[in-house]
C-alpha cells in the first residue's frame, strides 16, 4: 500500500481494496488510518470516503481514530462532492465511441438471481457515504455528533420510515441532534445522488444557439433523484423552464398517476376495513411520505442544537489522535515483532523441512549403493536365479529361415520355421582311443 501511494497508483489501489472477491485484500486499523491520512492531506476527500465506506462493508469502527477520520472524510467530500466511480464513467466513455454495429456475445459461467442486499451491493456514493454514517452514528445513541452523522445518513439513503421514527425521538426529547444537521437531511432528502457525474445540462451552449425551454413533461421527476438538480440548474440559469412547467412541476410532485382512474376514496368504507392504495399512486405515496418527514424536520428545528460539525468534528479527530496516537505506535511496533518472529519460525520451519528432505535423499542413495554392492559380493551365490531374472528381462530372439525346396515332393515350400535344435555329434561306440606313451630320455 505504501508503495502505491509512493507511486501514485491510488485508483489500482483502491480497485484491488474494491474487489475482495478476486484479491482478498482486506486492510488492518493501521492501513486505513494510514490511507485516510494520506488522502486527507492531499486534498483528496472522494478516496478517503471510500475507504470509510470499505471500513462499514467490514463493521468494524473499534478504532476510534479511523472512525473520525471517516466522519471528517465523508463529510468533507458531501461539501465538495466529485464524480464517484471515474473509471466506470471513462469506461462507458470508452464504449460509447466505439462501432455499436457489431454485436459481440460474451459467454458466462452462470446468472445472478436480481438480489439487493442493502449492504455489499451498495454502489454509490449517497448510499455507500449514508451507511458509513448511519453505522458510525449507531455506535453512540447519546452524542449530538454521533446522532447528527445518523440522521445525516438517513437522508443520504433516503430512509423515510426511519428518519420519521427518529425524528420523532428529537421532538420528544429523547435525541439530540445538531441544527446544521437538519439542514443537511432536508437537503440530502430531496437531492440526487451528491457523487453522479454532472449532468449534459451543465454544459456551456455555443454561443449564438437557441435554447428552447424544457417541456412541462420534464418537471414530472421524482423527488428522490434530481429534480433538486434541476432546480439548481434553472435558478443558476443554466437551463430555463417554462412558468407553466414549474406550477405543473409543484401540482405533479405529490400527486398521483395522471392516467389512474378517479380513485373511491371518498366512498364509504366499513369501518375497521383497511384501503390499500392502488398501484399507480406510488408516486403520491412517496410524496407524502417524504413531505411528512420534510414537515417534521422543520418542527424539530426549534429543537435543533446550534454548533458546527466540521469544526466538532476536526476538534475530536485532533483529540483522538493526541489520545491514541502513541498506543496505535506501540500496538503497530509489537506487530513488527510479532511479525518478525513468525517469519523467522516460519523460516526455521522450512529449513527444518529441506534438512529432512536432504537425509531422505541421503539414506535412498545410501540404500542403492548397499544394494549394488550387495548384488556384486553374492553373484556367484545368486548366479541361476540372476540369469532367470536376465531371461525374463531379455528373451532370446528367435532363429528365422527359410526352407529349401523339398527334392522329393517337387514342391517349392516357401513357408518359415523355426530352428532351435543344435545338431548333435556322432559318436562311434567302437572307437578306441590310440595309446600314448611317453618316450624314454636316455
Amino acid at each position: 500500500m505504501q508503495s502505491s501511494l509512493k507511486l501514485n497508483k491510488t485508483q489500482e489501489l483502491l480497485e484491488i481494496l474494491d474487489d475482495r472477491l478476486n484479491y482478498g485484500v482486506f486492510p488492518d486499523e493501521y492501513c486505513n488510518n494510514l490511507l485516510i491520512n494520506h488522502f486527507i492531506k492531499t486534498n483528496n476527500y472522494r478516496d478517503a470516503s471510500k475507504i470509510a465506506s470499505l471500513q462499514m462493508l467490514q463493521e468494524d469502527f473499534s478504532n476510534e481514530i479511523t472512525k473520525y477520520f471517516s466522519l471528517y472524510s465523508c463529510l468533507k467530500y458531501l461539501q465538495a462532492p466529485t464524480p464517484w466511480n471515474t473509471r466506470t464513467e471513462e469506461k462507458s466513455t470508452t464504449e460509447a465511441n466505439d462501432d455499436d454495429e457489431d454485436e459481440v456475445k460474451v459467454r458466462v459461467q452462470y446468472l445472478r438471481n436480481p438480489y439487493f442486499d442493502g449492504h455489499f451491493d451498495l454502489k454509490t456514493a449517497n448510499e455507500l457515504i449514508g451507511k458509513t454514517l448511519i453505522t458510525i452514528g449507531r455506535l453512540s445513541p447519546e452524542d449530538v455528533l454521533h446522532q447528527s452523522y445518523y440522521l445525516i445518513g438517513l437522508g443520504l439513503t433516503k430512509d423515510a420510515k426511519e428518519a420519521e421514527q427518529f425524528l420523532k425521538n428529537v421532538e420528544s426529547g429523547k435525541v439530540k441532534v445538531a441544527l446544521e444537521g437538519l439542514e443537511l437531511f432536508k437537503k440530502y432528502l430531496t437531492s440526487a445522488d451528491v457523487g453522479a457525474p454532472p449532468s449534459s445540462s451543465n454544459e456551456s451552449t455555443p454561443e449564438g444557439e437557441k435554447v428552447d425551454a424544457a417541456p412541462a413533461s420534464i418537471c414530472r421527476i421524482p423527488l428522490i433523484h434530481n429534480s433538486y438538480q434541476q432546480l439548481k440548474n434553472v435558478e443558476s440559469g443554466k437551463v430555463k423552464v417554462a412558468l407553466e412547467g414549474l406550477e405543473l412541476f409543484k401540482k405533479y410532485l405529490t400527486s398521483a398517476d395522471v392516467g389512474v382512474p378517479p380513485s373511491s376514496s371518498n366512498e364509504s368504507t366499513p369501518e375497521g376495513e383497511k384501503v390499500d392504495a392502488a398501484p399507480g399512486d406510488n408516486q403520491a405515496i412517496i410524496g407524502e411520505e417524504f413531505q411528512v418527514v420534510l414537515d417534521l424536520a422543520e418542527k424539530v428545528k426549534g429543537s435543533g442544537v446550534n454548533v458546527n460539525l466540521l469544526e466538532i468534528t476536526e476538534n475530536k479527530v485532533k483529540e483522538v489522535v493526541l489520545q491514541f496516537e502513541a498506543q496505535e505506535i506501540e500496538k503497530q511496533k509489537q506487530k513488527y515483532k510479532e511479525w518478525d518472529i513468525g517469519r523467522e519460525k516460519i523460516l526455521l520451519q522450512h529449513l527444518e523441512k529441506l534438512k529432512e528432505e536432504e537425509i531422505f535423499q541421503t539414506i535412498e542413495e545410501k540404500k542403492a549403493e548397499l544394494a549394488k554392492e550387495e548384488e556384486r559380493i553374492f553373484f556367484f551365490d545368486n548366479e541361476n536365479q540372476i540369469d532367470l531374472l536376465l531371461e525374463e528381462k531379455y528373451p532370446p530372439k528367435e532363429e528365422v529361415v527359410v526352407k529349401k525346396r523339398n527334392e522329393f515332393d517337387g514342391k517349392r515350400n516357401l513357408g518359415r520355421t523355426n530352428v532351435n535344435k543344435s545338431k548333435k555329434s556322432v559318436v562311434d561306440e567302437n572307437y578306441v582311443p590310440p595309446d600314448l606313451h611317453k618316450p624314454y630320455n636316455h
